[in-house]
């Protein structure tokens, strides 16, 4: 339930990008921005309290390591096609700006490959919904939502 959530959120704060403009104020992308970061957090901890709530002690120090090294990986990774995506868009609309002897309209083909790329991006992150509805625990009862903070101090 708690990743279902966070992707309906982070999906509804990506394709509310597609609204801004080259003058929408700084609070509204902040806001926005603010709002995804959120939604991210909500779909992080019911596979990572998963992974990790089903492994001996000892090895959860190992699992929570691996865990992050694979999450920087795929991020980077991610960008990387997103920059990609980002600059074929951009070069193809300029290219069609270019053949209709629209000169004004370059100053456009950034904000439109942009667009194009977040709306690239609410797909996926829509999709990623879909998928979260096939995260139930074995018990059927979402786990997603309890997590276990007792911790055993010695001084």
């Amino acid at each position: 339930m708690t990743t279902m959530l966070g992707m309906a959120i982070l999906t509804l704060a990506t394709a509310s990008v597609l609204l801004m403009t080259a003058h929408a104020p700084d609070w509204l992308m902040a806001l926005v921005l603010s709002g995804r970061g959120f939604a991210i957090g909500l779909v992080i901890h019911p596979p990572l309290n998963r992974l990790i709530g089903t492994l001996p002690k000892e090895e959860v120090p190992d699992a929570n390591t691996l865990f992050s090294i694979v999450d920087r990986i795929s991020g980077a990774t991610g960008i990387a096609l997103i920059v990609t995506f980002f600059q074929v868009r951009e070069k193809a609309r300029a290219a069609a700006a270019l053949s209709a002897g629209a000169a004004h309209a370059m100053a456009q083909t950034a904000n439109a490959g942009f667009h194009d790329t977040i709306a690239l991006i609410a797909c996926l992150s829509a999709a990623g919904l879909i998928m979260a509805q096939g995260l139930r625990s074995p018990t059927g009862r979402d786990r997603s939502i309890s997590l276990d903070v007792t911790t055993k101090t010695t001084i």
